[in-house]
C-alpha cells in the first residue's frame, strides 16, 4: 500500500499525546511492549490486534489517567485506525471537540 505521510503524522501525533497525558513509555505499555521494542511485521501484527478491540483505548488510558472522557477517546481512536485511509486527517483532529478550546480566547 503507498505511504500516506499525513497519516503517519497523525498516528505519530497521538502516540505523543497518549504519552503527554500518560507518561513516558505509557504507549508501549498499554501495548506490552519493553521500551526497545522495533518495527516489525510482529509488531504490526500485535497493533492491529490491540487497536481491534473498541475498549483497547480506554482501558489503556485508565491505568495511569483514570477515566478518559469521551470525547478524548473518540479523538484517540481516530487518530490510531490501523487502515490509513480511515484514519482521521490533521483538519478532523483539529476539529475535535476534545482539542477544541471550549470557549474563544480573550482579546487584547
Amino acid at each position: 500500500s503507498p505511504y500516506l505521510p499525513a497519516g503517519v503524522d497523525v498516528w505519530a501525533s497521538g502516540v505523543v499525546l497518549v504519552e503527554m497525558l500518560g507518561g513516558i513509555q505509557h504507549f508501549s505499555h498499554m501495548l506490552g511492549w519493553c521500551s526497545s521494542a522495533q518495527a516489525s511485521p510482529q509488531r504490526h501484527a500485535e497493533l492491529a490486534a490491540f487497536f481491534k478491540n473498541d475498549l483497547a483505548i480506554s482501558s489503556g488510558l485508565q491505568a495511569h489517567i483514570g477515566n478518559a472522557e469521551p470525547a478524548l477517546q473518540e479523538l484517540l481512536s481516530g487518530m490510531f485506525d490501523m487502515d490509513p485511509g480511515k484514519r482521521w486527517s490533521a483538519a478532523r483532529v483539529s476539529e475535535s471537540p476534545w482539542y477544541t478550546p471550549a470557549s474563544t480566547p480573550c482579546s487584547t
